[in-house]
């Protein structure tokens, strides 16, 4: 932008001497679609689960509850109207993730706009930061968070609803960098108990460090993507990443060791032979069905709804079902 527009912004421009220490945290939240958060007398909002060393998740229906938890202050002025303004609905996933690492800015473009110190473009190496963690360690969480989420009764969507930059400065003076991203979904819901939901969250985050960087990434654009027929792809990639990692891991000799302590030799010939069988799996399905069979707690229907999109995905990867499924949508 240039020197005018930031005049017309009313951007003040700071000489280098003027030093400004601050850092910063990445907030990102998602409006959960599929179930209603059950209050309590105790709490309207789930335990802090952490996510690594500087990540911490909370679910809660109002936004700025969460937030004095976290910040002990508001996150906007008028909730109702936040909502409103993003077309979005409660429970909130609220996800905050910083260091307590300074940047240091010499000078740069400031203005002040109700107590809060307001930057032009004036730390990119604490962006830098905080986008790396976004694009890699994010991923994963949301996966386990969605995955986890979804075992419940009911499908669960996670949907993106803002995503702000916030900092103070080692005076404690609060900066501001704010970008939002509308989403707006009707769905039906049941009610969800606080207890069954920290239960849940406290599961994502073990999922959380047994999930890779790349299967998780297919998953976390899937949920960002609006059109459907990326999305379905996405999730697809997902599954099939998330399937040949998991069958790569599988020790079959530790499994047919387990299941036969108290087997007659010829139950264990023939676990024996069933694993030797699963070593030679190549492409997805087999794999898939291996995996469901040692590693995996699936039910029929799981698998017949596997067998449907696999077979979707390779009808659509030869061109047969790609105008059938665009007309769905319409």
């Amino acid at each position: 932008m240039t020197k005018l527009g930031l005049d017309t912004l009313g951007f003040k421009e700071y000489s280098k001497e003027n030093i400004l220490n601050a850092n910063f945290v990445l907030v990102k939240i998602y409006s959960i679609q599929g179930f209603a958060l059950e209050e309590s007398e105790e709490s309207n909002e789930t335990s802090l689960m952490q996510y690594g060393d500087n990540c911490i998740a909370v679910i809660g229906n109002s936004i700025n509850k969460i937030s004095q938890i976290l910040f002990s202050d508001n996150f906007v002025e008028d909730e109702e109207l936040w909502k409103k303004e993003n077309k979005t609905s409660s429970p909130f996933l609220f996800i905050k993730y910083g260091s307590t690492q300074f940047h240091q800015l010499e000078g740069g473009h400031r203005k002040v706009n109700n107590e809060t110190l307001i930057i032009y473009d004036g730390f990119p190496n604490a962006r830098k930061e905080l986008e790396i963690w976004e694009n890699t360690d994010l991923c994963s969480i949301i996966t386990a968070i969605s995955s986890q989420l979804s075992s419940t009764e009911q499908i669960i969507d996670v949907l993106p609803v803002s995503r702000n930059i916030l900092g103070r400065t080692d005076e404690g003076v609060a900066l501001e960098d704010i970008k939002i991203e509308m989403h707006g979904n009707a769905s039906s819901s049941y009610m969800l108990k606080i207890d069954k939901l920290n239960t849940l969250l406290k599961a994502s985050s073990t999922l959380y460090n047994k999930l890779d960087e790349k299967s998780s990434r297919s998953f976390y654009t899937a949920i960002n993507e609006k059109d459907k027929l990326k999305q379905f792809l996405y999730f697809i990639f997902f599954i099939e990443r998330y399937t040949h990692q998991t069958f790569k891991k599988i020790d079959f000799q530790s499994l047919v060791d387990k299941s036969n302590n108290n087997s007659v030799r010829s139950s264990k010939s023939f676990l024996n032979s069933l694993s030797e069988l699963a070593k030679e799996a190549k492409n997805l399905t087999q794999r898939f069905h291996w995996c469901s069979i040692f590693i995996w707690r699936l039910e029929d229907s799981d698998i017949k709804s596997f067998q449907y999109f696999k077979k979707t995905r390779d009808r659509i990867s030869h061109g047969e079902d790609f105008f059938s499924l665009r007309l769905s949508e319409a």
